[in-house]
């Protein structure tokens, strides 16, 4: 049977079990889940035409976002989910609005009594998200509440850290030579 809408729940990543994703917290817990890249192929042919398709996901994968270096491995197989869902929102842009979300941080055993929000919050606030896709949001990472988590990709950015690095790269590799260049090859295999 073909849905109109679709929700993909995505927990974070570090391994596999049994055909599934997991990640270790290093505490003592892990999450299972399904992995994207074998699941979401496999929905391409259940989507109604116009149908709807959110991957939960966290704004921990967010790069604009992104203000802490914690759980780092966490982050990335967020990061990473958020990029293979633009590209399937890329290719089935004919066949289904596909977007990312974010729940936000909920009051439940993972979030804890310290979150932001309770679930029924989050899920309302969800809901209303998928009730208002149209093609012109397809693609993009949306929070619970109707606001956007952007990739704040900034050129002056990609200039300065493509110039840092060619700087440290200059510095890692000309400076040695430099000095090797200065050493007396029949003393440097004296010892």
């Amino acid at each position: 049977s073909r849905h109109s809408c679709i929700i993909v729940p995505m927990a974070g990543e570090g391994g596999s079990l049994a055909g599934a994703q997991w990640y270790d917290s290093g505490i003592g817990f892990a999450v299972v889940k399904p992995r994207i890249d074998r699941v979401l192929p496999q929905l391409v042919d259940m989507l109604a035409p116009g149908a709807k398709l959110a991957l939960i996901s966290s704004k921990m994968g967010s790069i604009g976002a992104r203000n802490s270096t914690s759980s780092w491995l966490y982050r990335a197989s967020k990061a990473a989910a958020n990029s293979v869902l633009k590209d399937i929102s890329l290719g089935w842009a004919a066949k289904a609005t596909c977007v990312s979300s974010h729940p936000g941080w909920v009051r439940t055993d993972m979030g804890g009594p310290r979150a932001d929000i309770d679930a029924p919050t989050s899920i309302a606030g969800i809901r209303q998200v998928i009730a208002s896709l149209d093609a012109s949001r397809a693609g993009r990472f949306w929070m619970y509440d109707g606001s956007e988590l952007p990739c704040d990709l900034q050129r002056g950015d990609v200039v300065r850290i493509a110039g840092i690095a060619l700087a440290l790269a200059l510095i890692a590799t000309v400076y040695p030579a430099w000095r090797a260049a200065k050493v007396d090859p029949a003393e440097a295999l004296r010892y």
